[in-house]
């Protein structure tokens, strides 16, 4: 039986990581109330991460965003294609494949949640 869960909202936002570093959490809430978040640290070797955890935060909250609103939160492998085609052809383009990496771990999380199961279990474990 195919269910539908519809995306309501998506939001991304500033946090630290373990290291004190900037990182970006993103929230994903369905239609029945639930939510999951995920959150993605550049690392220590990016040399403005303030400045790229703010042009993540921009690109999830519009473009991934807008992406997602509305669509079926348990379809992760259509909308992780249409996230994967915001990343563009290169792979080095950092800023736009950790926010896309943030939104389908949170995406994923939320799902879980919605179904009542394990997220090890909704992504396809025993």
């Amino acid at each position: 039986m195919f269910k539908y869960r519809q995306i309501t909202d998506v939001l991304g936002r500033r946090i630290l990581d373990g290291r004190g570093m900037p990182a970006i959490e993103v929230e994903v809430l369905s239609e029945d109330g639930e939510v999951g978040r995920a959150s993605v640290s550049l690392g220590l070797l990016e040399k403005y991460p303030d400045e790229m955890t703010e042009e993540m935060i921009l690109l999830v909250n519009t473009g991934i965003a807008d992406l997602m609103i509305g669509e079926n939160l348990l379809a992760q492998n259509h909308l992780d294609q249409l996230l994967e085609r915001m990343t563009g052809k290169t792979k080095s383009d950092g800023v736009r494949s950790s926010a896309v990496r943030a939104a389908s771990s949170a995406l994923a999380r939320t799902a879980s949640e919605s179904l009542g199961i394990p997220l090890y279990q909704y992504l396809g474990g025993i």
